[in-house]
């Protein structure tokens, strides 16, 4: 078997810029290859086999049952065999380590050391515990990382909950006289039975319920208050803050990079802060690049759209689309600064 192809890429400023010339492909035989260099190369692989490591179970075992039949192999059919599963489960292994990175010290931590809840025991206690489930779930001996997606939604279910909880209910419940008579304690009387179901059997579609039961709670509340400023329904935004994940992984954002090099990028968030995350992506030539979510729950209403955006060229622009499809945006200035 021999795999061959033409690839180019632009990450981290290296390789083509945008485009790039393959053809009239040929592939020549230039004689046997020595039995000895077989088995040389059989045996780099198991060297760099045993130094990768994935608290995913399941992969694990995958390059654990490989190293196993590798070390048995002797003729040139079972080594050839043997390096091709090495190369397949080292792959599988190192994908599952980039996402436990991803996902664990990346979206759960942040998740976890986020300050918006940190004064109320419920939430932080229910986070905690939502934390140790999923990671007694990445240590089964069946588990792997092409389960992420399932992982980041029992996670970031709970989270949004608490977020919402911490950010739009709490304050509400601790300013009575803001709202007309029998909403607040509808509220309450709702959430204290969300967190006692939600504390007793860790459940994803539960969160689901509870949390869009949460949104339309407050959207009584909000068509229900006494005229006040402006209310702030940022925390319906999923990752607001773009926390977590990776350069080419960000959760609660659909991005399509297109021509662009990542999803996101650190060190040069406004803040000054360099450890920030920010929703980032860069090409030689016109970049084609969209980062979307949908926001649910949201009550008919009129709404302001903002961010804290740069860009250093034009067509840059925030956009939002409505119920029935109207679309409005905002151009970004040219700010003609290379970074």
């Amino acid at each position: 078997m021999l795999k061959i192809g033409v690839r180019t890429t632009n990450d981290e400023g290296k390789g083509a810029k945008g485009w790039f010339l393959a053809t009239d492909f040929r592939l020549l035989y230039t004689g046997a290859v020595d039995d000895n260099v077989l088995a040389e190369t059989l045996k780099k692989k198991i060297e760099e086999a045993d130094t990768l490591k994935t608290p995913f179970q399941g992969d694990q075992q995958q390059l654990t049952e490989a190293l196993e039949e590798a070390r048995k192999a002797t003729d040139e059919e079972a080594i050839k065999e043997a390096i091709a599963q090495l190369n397949e489960a080292m792959e599988t292994v190192k994908k599952s380590a980039a996402a436990y990175e991803a996902l664990v010290t990346g979206t759960m931590q942040a998740a976890i050391q986020d300050s918006t809840y940190q004064d109320l025991a419920d939430a932080k206690r229910l986070m905690e515990t939502v934390y140790a489930y999923v990671m007694e779930l990445i240590g089964d001996e069946y588990a792997s990382y092409e389960s992420l997606e399932f992982y980041e939604a029992v996670f970031g279910e709970y989270y949004n909950y608490v977020s919402l909880y911490a950010t739009q209910a709490c304050p509400a419940l601790a300013q009575p006289e803001a709202y007309r008579d029998g909403v607040i304690e509808a509220l309450r009387v709702m959430t204290e039975r969300h967190w006692n179901k939600l504390s007793a059997d860790i459940d994803v579609a539960l969160a689901s319920e509870c949390l869009t039961e949460l949104k339309n709670a407050l959207n009584a509340l909000i068509l229900n208050r006494l005229p006040s400023e402006d209310t702030d329904l940022s925390s319906f935004i999923s990752n607001a803050t773009v926390a977590g994940g990776n350069k080419w992984w960000t959760w609660g954002w659909y991005v399509s990079r297109g021509n662009g090099n990542q999803d996101s990028n650190y060190g040069n968030h406004y803040s000054g802060d360099e450890n920030n995350w920010y929703l980032d992506s860069w090409t030689a030539l016109g970049l084609s690049y969209t980062a979307q979510q949908t926001v649910t729950g949201l009550p008919n209403g009129k709404y302001r759209f903002r961010a804290a955006v740069r860009c250093d060229g034009d067509g840059c622009y925030l956009y939002a689309i409505n119920c029935i499809d109207e679309f409005y945006k905002t151009a970004v200035p040219n700010s003609e600064e290379e970074n």
